[in-house]
Parts: structure tokens; sequence; C-alpha cells
């Protein structure tokens, strides 16, 4: 199960090869826009789950929403990527990189907490 629901965000109800089931929008709800929409409102769409509760992704669009674990491999010393680093430091800065990048993109609060960063004061989100 995952730790908080999951949402789509989309202008367009439309997937890459389909458009959303009613079944998928009768839950939709209308959220503030990102800077990258430049304030336009946003249709929020909880993300499908499947008979476990699992979010899924939809058919055409690649793997589901599914927790998964977080492994980081050294490129250059293991491109076969069989030794796993265990380095909290490492991992730490890391994160702490990804939740910069993600504020400066706009991420909303939901992608801070499925990786247990903080929520930005300033989203425009919450």
């Amino acid at each position: 199960m995952t730790r908080q629901d999951l949402y789509e965000y989309t202008l367009m109800p439309m997937h890459l090869k389909s458009m959303f089931a009613v079944a998928d929008l009768a839950k939709a709800e209308l959220a503030r826009g990102f800077n990258f929409t430049q304030g336009v409102p946003l249709l929020k769409v909880p993300a499908r789950r499947n008979a476990k509760g699992q979010p899924v992704g939809h058919t055409g669009q690649g793997s589901g929403y599914e927790d998964t674990t977080t492994v980081l491999f050294d490129l250059a010393s293991d491109p076969a990527q069989l030794q796993p680093i265990c380095d909290a430091a490492v991992e730490a800065r890391l994160m702490a990189q990804i939740g910069k990048l993600m504020e400066k993109n706009d991420a909303p609060p939901e992608a801070f907490l499925r990786l247990d960063l903080t929520v930005p004061a300033k989203s425009l989100h919450v």
C-alpha cells in the first residue's frame, strides 16, 4: 500500500492513447495550476488502484505507481549494478538535491510526502 494518495494532474483528460474513463474522472477535483501552466487550473485525478489497493499505471503509459525500493549504484565502478551503495550520508545528500529540484519544478505536496521530504511552505498546491 502506498504511504499516501497519488494523483495525475491534467489539462486534458487523456492518457497517451486513450481518454480517461468516466469512472476515473468521477473523483477528480479542480486544483490550482502549476508554474508551468501559468496559473491555469488542472484536473487532479486520483490514481487508479488494483485489487490490492496499489495505484496502477495505464495501458500504454509504462509501469504503475506502486511503491518501490530505492537502490543506489556507483555506475563508474559497478556498471552492471551488482553492488548497491548503502551510505546514509550519500542518500541524505541526494535526497536534499532531489527536494531542491522538486521545489524548483513546482512538484505537488504529495510528491514530497511520498519521499519523506518536507513540503515547501511556498507550495501553491497546499
